[in-house]
């Protein structure tokens, strides 16, 4: 089938609001070319599982292709058009199967030489995106990453990497590490409540907040979800399954397969965390990256306004076959290894929070207890200045101009 015999019945094995968007734009999705039009039905047919952001910026997208006149909706597709398709792809079932389709296109994008060529195409098709804005940026974003008082490594340059983006305060005085966080989530989260918006991370075991608008996630708390992949994974390697199938199979698990219910009732956040474990690289294995990770997820879909990222001390490293197999006490762990760890992941979040709509207004805060320094960045913050003056992490708070108690309306 080519794309231009699409109809409304294409679509009847899509869960309800993918199905409802596909029918919607079924006009649009008809001129696209095949090369590209499973890339975009490989979001629809997961949209029941998104978040309200990732719904909004596909919207978006259509729309601003939409709206597009016919002369310059050719000129953006013309590029697809030419992409020399094999037989065995025009062919496949594209419809009911987009991420298959695309996870078979890309190597042959690669073998033939037509990599360079698509992706050249794709930035001009999806920058109508990259213009538009899918939500409110009238308030501020506030992230708070805070590393384990254990994780402890003197002679390791904290905040390298940072340190030309904020002020770096080097004698913060020791107190409560998360207790003064969350009750700064739950201030934010008590001014807007809608689902997602706030959000409480931890490498470890997760503290107890208040507030049924603040989205939880622990490592500790997702290990019913972790153990089953690792199981999977273990599998694999014993049946002597190469990487690209055993990826295959990682991205084909669900839900159900892993026990995600049993860690949440909520059908997205189940989705979500299975990818974080099926997708990830690492995240099966050591805590720091399935914070690092998962930071950086939670940022790029759900865009939340607040989020409270705490990062533990992982296992010590070993060799990926023992790490599978779990040959290897879980309370053997490795402080300095998770403070380098921590410190990449916080400059990684800082990255990925600037990606988001009105990231000039966002404030950031990275706190490591054990080494007595911090990290803030946010509007009028100096930059690349340090601070050797004692300091409370409440008054290192109050120097960020953006009010941060709760979002601005």
């Amino acid at each position: 089938m080519t794309p231009g015999a699409l109809d409304q019945s294409n679509f009847g094995r899509y869960p309800a609001l993918g199905r409802q968007f596909a029918i919607n734009h079924v006009n649009l999705l008809r001129r696209l070319p095949l090369a590209v039009l499973p890339s975009i039905l490989e979001q629809v047919i997961t949209l029941d599982w998104k978040f309200p952001r990732e719904r909004d910026q596909l919207e978006v997208l259509l729309m601003a292709l939409q709206k597009l006149d016919p002369e310059a909706f050719q000129k953006l597709a013309a590029p697809f058009s030419k992409i020399d398709l094999p037989a065995k792809l025009t062919a496949f079932d594209w419809v009911n199967q987009p991420a298959q389709f695309v996870q078979l296109l890309t190597p042959l994008l690669w073998s033939s030489g037509q990599i360079d060529r698509y992706r050249d195409a794709a930035t001009q098709l999806f920058a109508p995106m990259s213009t538009a804005s899918t939500g409110p940026a009238e308030y501020s974003r506030v992230v708070l990453f805070v590393a384990a008082g254990a994780l402890t490594a003197p002679r390791y340059p904290l905040f390298s990497k940072l340190r030309p983006h904020g002020l770096h305060f080097t004698n913060v005085e020791p107190e409560d590490d998360s207790s003064w966080a969350l009750d700064l989530l739950t201030r934010r989260a008590s001014g807007h409540q809608e689902p997602y918006l706030h959000w409480y991370l931890d490498g470890g075991e997760a503290r107890s907040v208040q507030g049924s608008s603040i989205t939880t996630l622990s490592y500790k708390g997702l290990d019913p979800v972790r153990r089953a992949v690792v199981a999977k994974m273990d599998r694999a390697i014993r049946d002597g399954v190469g990487p690209e199938v055993l990826y295959r199979q990682m991205a084909a698990m669900q839900p159900a397969e892993c026990g995600a219910q049993t860690v949440t009732t909520d059908p997205v956040l189940q989705h979500f965390v299975v990818d974080l474990f099926t997708l990830g690289a690492g995240t099966q294995i050591y805590s720091t990256t399935f914070v690092q990770w998962t930071a950086r997820e939670i940022l790029r879909r759900a865009q939340p306004e607040t989020m409270f990222v705490r990062v533990a001390p992982r296992v010590r490293g070993q060799d990926l076959n023992s790490l599978v197999k779990g040959t290897q006490a879980e309370t053997e762990l490795d402080p300095a290894g998770s403070m380098v760890d921590a410190d990449l992941a916080a400059y990684y979040t800082w990255l990925e929070l600037r990606k988001l709509p009105g990231s000039e207004g966002s404030v950031f805060l990275a706190w490591f207890p054990g080494r007595h320094e911090a990290l803030l960045t946010g509007p009028s913050v100096p930059t690349n200045v340090r601070s050797e003056s004692a300091m409370k992490i409440g008054q290192i708070l109050a120097l960020a101009p953006a009010p941060i108690s709760s979002p601005r309306r």
